[in-house]
């Protein structure tokens, strides 16, 4: 479950209430698809390429990211993964994590 959005320029940043995903980003492209970075609670990082908008919003809204992941965005067809899908460096989730501390209490002071 999505608990705290976020746009930065022309990334959208997503804090979930998820067991096993944390955090994501979004990348705005030109055109209709999406650039999707994906950090789990260990630290792995993902990035999915060339994501529909549809299945990036179906993804966010879920009320598991961990199982939407899999059914919209890391999806094989026929064997194949469906994006390009890239393992990137870990993430820090002690950042990811204050980082959304800070923002929940802004929104609490506002």
């Amino acid at each position: 479950m999505m608990l705290l959005r976020e746009y930065d320029g022309n990334i959208e940043k997503c804090w979930y209430d998820s067991t096993n995903v944390i955090y994501s980003e979004c990348y705005d492209n030109k055109d209709a698809l999406k650039d999707v970075k994906v950090v789990f609670k260990d630290g792995r990082t993902y990035m999915y390429n060339g994501v529909a908008v549809n299945n990036y919003l179906l993804f966010r809204s879920d009320s598991s990211q961990g199982k939407a992941l899999y059914k919209y965005i890391a999806l094989k067809v026929k064997g194949v993964d469906k994006h390009v899908t890239l393992k990137v460096e870990n993430s820090d989730v002690s950042k990811i994590e204050s980082e959304k501390k800070l923002l929940l209490e802004s929104a609490k002071n506002d």
